[in-house]
């Protein structure tokens, strides 16, 4: 089954005593059994190896609450926000559109027919020039004054709490919270 073959690949993986995982989409595919029984050998793993460093790669939300101390949200390759508090996920006003959609469709019919909408619209063509998330944001599509800003300036980072460059705490790149 899907889960056995993770399962054996993890195994493996771990049987070369790495110092470093990186785990992507590794429960994508499995039906909820056999997705828990993964996400508990990697709690176990990192119970039983606490150096070890785990990169977990999911667009799940809920997989990743059970595996992570901490969030970095990507769109494109580009980093759109550091997520250290994760009350934040549960009251998602400050985030990232594309942060706050990807919340959203987790109960999608989209997300449970396996469509990936919003990663199947990705543009690089924008890349380095903007923000790539800019066609489909909706704060964009309420506040049209920041589109000429959007479309043609990376966003920098922005501190929630106190507007300080300090990337130890949660951070955004948007130029709504500027």
């Amino acid at each position: 089954s899907g889960g056995e073959a993770q399962r054996l690949m993890i195994a493996f993986v771990l049987s070369k005593e790495p110092d470093f995982l990186i785990a992507d989409e590794s429960t994508t595919g499995l039906d909820v059994t056999r997705q828990k029984q993964v996400i508990d050998l990697f709690q176990k793993i990192r119970k039983q190896n606490p150096s070890l460093t785990m990169v977990v790669i999911s667009h799940d939300f809920g997989v990743l609450d059970h595996l992570v101390d901490q969030y970095l949200v990507m769109y494109g390759g580009f980093v759109c926000e550091y997520i250290k508090d994760k009350k934040r996920i549960k009251n998602f006003e400050k985030m990232h559109p594309y942060a706050k959609d990807l919340i959203s469709t987790l109960n999608s019919k989209n997300l449970v027919t396996g469509e990936d909408e919003l990663g199947s619209t990705v543009n690089l063509n924008n890349k380095l020039k903007g923000c790539p998330y800019v066609e489909n944001c909706k704060i964009l599509k309420e506040n049209s004054s920041l589109e000429g800003k959007c479309k043609t300036k990376i966003p920098k980072i922005f501190n929630l709490d106190d507007n300080k460059n300090d990337p130890s705490k949660d951070w955004i790149r948007c130029w709504f919270y500027e």
